[in-house]
């Protein structure tokens, strides 16, 4: 499946993105309204498959081919800017889009009611599981270890933090316009 939402244009990946965030804000809203205790855990079973495609996609469905490592931040969009390689924007957007579940479920998991709070969570997060990841390709030789794929990971989870930011405005100004319709109506 990864490799099918690879091979799409960016803006479709965009407008996935989109339905999958509405989505979200409407099974939250539902789950929370009707069963408030099964949220947390649905959280946290998303969160953990989540894991799980990560590490298969990023590890353990490569063979060993090189052991490299690239520290310079910003390698990649510098590539980019010269014009060596169009594929690089997209291999950048695949890596944020990679992590945006994370900052996405991770609040909830965490039972995080603040986006600042779920900012520097998923900040944390996607930095050192990025980090894990970047450092384990290296270890075993399974790519290119990279600077600039721990800060895109980094930043599709904070992007995922936004979202989920977003989501529960959405939902808390319902409810209030819902309840301020309800005691005047």
């Amino acid at each position: 499946m990864y490799l099918k939402i690879y091979s799409m244009p960016i803006s479709q990946t965009l407008l996935l993105l989109f339905f999958a965030v509405i989505l979200w804000t409407v099974v939250r809203a539902l789950l929370s309204a009707k069963a408030p205790g099964l949220f947390r855990p649905l959280s946290l079973c998303l969160f953990l498959l989540w894991c799980g495609a990560a590490l298969t996609i990023t590890l353990f469905s490569r063979e060993p081919t090189m052991r490299e490592v690239s520290l310079l931040p910003f390698r990649q969009l510098i590539r980019f800017a010269q014009g060596r390689n169009p594929e690089i924007l997209r291999m950048l957007w695949m890596n944020m889009l990679l992590f945006f579940p994370a900052g996405l479920l991770l609040p909830d998991v965490f039972g995080v009611s603040e986006l600042k709070k779920a900012a520097f969570l998923s900040l944390l997060f996607g930095a050192a599981f990025g980090f894990i990841i970047e450092s384990a390709q290296w270890i075993f030789a399974l790519g290119l270890a990279e600077t600039d794929d721990i800060l895109t990971n980094t930043l599709g989870a904070l992007a995922g933090a936004g979202a989920w930011g977003l989501s529960l405005y959405l939902i808390r100004t319902i409810r209030n316009k819902r309840k301020v319709k309800h005691e005047h109506g």
